[in-house]
């Protein structure tokens, strides 16, 4: 695949991933006080909150993935994807102050740095092995 046409497909990824952990991060939920939930909606409750460290990892490797396509060093690289994600995800937790039954949270921040951190081990791995 042609560099421009590999950077074309990695920035309309980049923005897939984003706007799926916008719609799923940013859609109202039914608000149900904690004591009247059952054990499953408390398990998938749990379940919800941790999927932001995938989707957060998945972010970054493809940010990872665009900004050395666009031949950018891997400390700029692993710099610029860091203060992106963190944005959104901050941004995100501000925003869902404003959502039907959604909040913001330090935990979900958390768990954001959590899948980015993951991200760029496993993208640093990758790309070392690759090298050698």
């Amino acid at each position: 695949m042609s560099h421009c046409r590999k950077k074309q497909w990695l920035a309309l990824l980049f923005a897939a991933v984003l706007v799926l952990i916008m719609a799923g991060s940013l859609m109202p939920v039914a608000e149900i006080p904690e004591s009247e939930k059952t054990f499953r909606e408390r398990v998938m409750s749990v379940v919800f909150n941790l999927m932001h460290v995938p989707m957060y990892g998945v972010l970054t490797l493809v940010s990872l993935h665009y900004f050395e396509c666009i031949r950018f060093s891997r400390p700029v690289c692993a710099a610029v994807t860091a203060l992106i994600a963190m944005s959104v995800g901050v941004l995100i937790e501000v925003l869902q102050i404003y959502v039907p039954g959604r909040y913001g949270s330090f935990s979900d921040i958390g768990l954001n740095a959590t899948g980015i951190a993951g991200g760029m081990v496993l993208f640093f791995k990758i790309c070392c092995k690759a090298e050698e």
